[in-house]
């Protein structure tokens, strides 16, 4: 075939063709077989739709089934370490009872020893600031407990104290009271010293002048050793 022959074969542009040419068909099935087939359509896709409800709820109640008897087995795993922690607080159930007792053992020292004072290291300080020749005749103390309260003042002019030193002391020759009254007023603890009376006798068995010194002390709270308080530490 040759250039010219294909140009004729060629329809020209912008005529219509004609349609081609179907064959008339005539659907000659009833329609029951139509909706049996749709039915069966219907069916299928239930049928999935079930599959797949029954898979997933499978699913959720292996899931369910899972976590419940990881909260089964973690439950019988506290339980039987709440048994175990009970057991073993058998074993030291007097501990309480016991630390109960060493506080109230310490309570009970505070209280009796709130008003301890050294007065071994006191009279030294007092025998310390005696003048030469003076001696002591006589010496008490009284003052308050853990259970008593310390006795008013009998000198309204007197600070309160917590106890009450009376001291009586001898000398042949009449020191200077002023100077001892001082010394005695720098001790810690000591207040208001007073030479309440002065009695000017003779000694019988040497015919010696004789000097008599009646002195009181006030003793305040600072004496007190204070020992067994609570460290500020501890609270």
């Amino acid at each position: 075939m040759t250039a010219i022959s294909e140009r004729k074969a060629t329809p020209a542009a912008g005529v219509p063709q004609p349609a081609p040419y179907i064959a008339p068909r005539v659907n000659l099935l009833p329609p029951e077989i139509y909706g049996a087939r749709a039915m069966g359509r219907v069916k299928r896709v239930l049928a999935l739709c079930l599959v797949l409800v029954v898979a997933v709820a499978a699913g959720g109640y292996a899931l369910f089934s899972f976590a419940l008897s990881t909260q089964e087995k973690a439950l019988a795993d506290a339980d039987a370490e709440t048994m175990r922690l009970t057991a073993a607080q058998q074993q030291y159930a007097e501990v309480p009872v016991v630390l109960n007792r060493l506080e109230q053992l310490e309570a009970a020292r505070q209280q009796g020893m709130s008003t301890e004072t050294l007065w071994r290291e006191y009279l030294g300080y007092v025998f310390a600031a005696m003048p030469g020749g003076v001696k002591v005749a006589s010496l008490t103390v009284d003052g308050a407990t853990p259970m008593l309260a310390p006795a008013a003042p009998a000198d309204p002019l007197q600070a309160e104290s917590v106890s009450r030193l009376d001291m009586t002391a001898v000398s042949d020759t009449l020191p200077n009271i002023a100077q001892w009254q001082d010394q005695l007023d720098t001790i810690p603890g000591f207040d208001d010293v007073r030479v309440t009376a002065v009695t000017v006798g003779e000694d019988t068995d040497t015919a010696t002048p004789r000097f008599e010194f009646s002195v009181s002390v006030q003793v305040t709270d600072e004496a007190y050793a204070n020992r067994f308080l609570p460290n500020e530490d501890e609270g």
